[in-house]
């Protein structure tokens, strides 16, 4: 006949359980403990036997993961050497020239600063950056700077055009004949200068026109070439108006007594020749003359 032996165990007056071993929590689990182990931090936080039962799982679990795959976090973010062996294991290359970068998607007349890319690596490896996170704030980087680069070329593009148009009203009819003195009046002292076509060919590059003061500046000596006969011919001076001029030219004109007679009287000498200046100043100053 078999017997069968039973343990039985008692309860603690803290309300312990009773059967088959200690399943309380928190100081009377850690109680249960043998002494010798029972300050282990491996068992600072086991509360209770299912706790222990899932740290061991947990543990068996990692046994089969290689080592390789294992990181050690230090003790305190102090330990450079520790953070860094991390960091290698996280994928930071040994030295900074180790980065392996794409190349950016950059626009015509932009390309990659050399100095400013290798101070930017430096400091990623400084800090602890994968070779992903280098590559992927090296490409987000040139793609802000590619499109900020984009934006200033459209606005100075647009602020040329506007001031293109601004001169050609102020000119009106004698804007192309303004724009050929300016355009001559280089050239004629790029060749005095022997400086070649390259001086027309980088102003051409934003057009003269869009440039109303560099413009304003050689039509003025340009007309003054033109009256010496070094440009153009002298006969052409002053064949066209800006709009500005003639209405300081009507201005004049009826400031002058002899003119104002001529123009009002039909019996008067000249009065014809009067009436059809005066006509053409007014085309000239709204900018409806014929050529």
């Amino acid at each position: 006949m078999w017997r069968t032996r039973h343990a039985v165990y008692f309860a603690p007056d803290d309300g312990g359980a009773v059967g088959g071993g200690p399943t309380g929590s928190g100081p009377a689990f850690a109680a249960s403990l043998p002494e010798a182990i029972r300050g282990e931090a491996a068992f600072k936080d086991l509360k209770s036997v299912e706790d222990l039962a899932q740290s061991y799982l947990g543990q068996g679990k990692l046994l089969g993961v290689p080592k390789d795959r294992l990181l050690t976090l230090p003790a305190t973010p102090e330990d450079a050497e520790g953070w860094k062996a991390v960091h290698l294991k996280l994928g930071m290359p040994e030295k900074p020239e180790g980065y392996k970068l794409s190349a950016p998607k950059l626009p015509e007349g932009m390309k990659v600063d050399e100095k400013l890319q290798g101070s930017f690596l430096k400091k990623v490896h400084e800090l602890g950056g994968s070779n992903k996170v280098a590559d992927g704030l090296f490409q987000w980087w040139n793609g802000e700077m590619a499109a900020l680069h984009k934006a200033q070329g459209d606005a100075d593009k647009t602020a040329l055009a506007n001031a293109g148009t601004a001169l050609r009203g102020e000119w009106g009819q004698a804007y192309d004949d303004r724009i050929a003195l300016a355009k001559g009046a280089i050239n004629h002292y790029s060749s005095e200068l022997k400086l070649g076509d390259g001086v027309m060919a980088e102003i051409d590059k934003f057009g003269i026109g869009n440039l109303p003061g560099m413009a304003k500046i050689f039509a003025h000596v340009g007309e003054q070439l033109r009256e010496d006969g070094l440009i153009g011919r002298a006969d052409q001076s002053g064949s066209v108006m800006a709009p500005a001029e003639a209405e300081q030219q009507i201005a004049a004109k009826f400031a002058d007594k002899d003119f104002m007679a001529r123009y009002r009287s039909k019996a008067a000498s000249g009065h014809k020749e009067a009436v059809e200046q005066l006509q053409r100043l007014y085309q000239l100053a709204a900018g409806t003359a014929g050529a």
